[in-house]
């Protein structure tokens, strides 16, 4: 008698659903790190003229008003799409959330793209 295997999707162990993520040896660099921190200890500066620190999410802070602690950097304009990889200007706080529907939206518009 054979018994058949379960797969457990979750697993990642068990499935192998591909590279969909690339995976940037750069965001592993010192350079990269070099720069990010030193962003941390910046300000920048809101659409209405507000100075913040760089420790907070910028779009929380922008949109909502509300101060949420930055989980990550993220460029403004993507590495892929022709952005600066250590321009301070490119660079933009944000938290989870934030970063998440940015990075959704913006593989959308490129999965469109790339099927036109």
């Amino acid at each position: 008698m054979e018994i058949k295997r379960i797969r457990r999707p979750w697993n990642p162990n068990e499935h192998k659903y591909g590279n969909r993520l690339k995976r940037d040896p750069f965001y592993h660099s010192s350079s990269w790190k070099a720069t990010k921190e030193a962003f941390k200890q910046q300000q920048s500066i809101l659409s209405n003229g507000k100075q913040i620190s760089n420790a907070l999410c910028y779009e929380c802070m922008d949109k909502r008003n509300k101060a949420t602690p930055m989980h990550t950097v993220d460029h403004i304009l993507a590495i892929e799409d022709g952005g600066d990889r250590h321009d301070f200007n490119n660079l933009r706080s944000l938290c989870l959330s934030c970063h998440n529907s940015k990075s959704a939206k913006e593989g959308n518009e490129r999965r469109k793209n790339k099927a036109k």
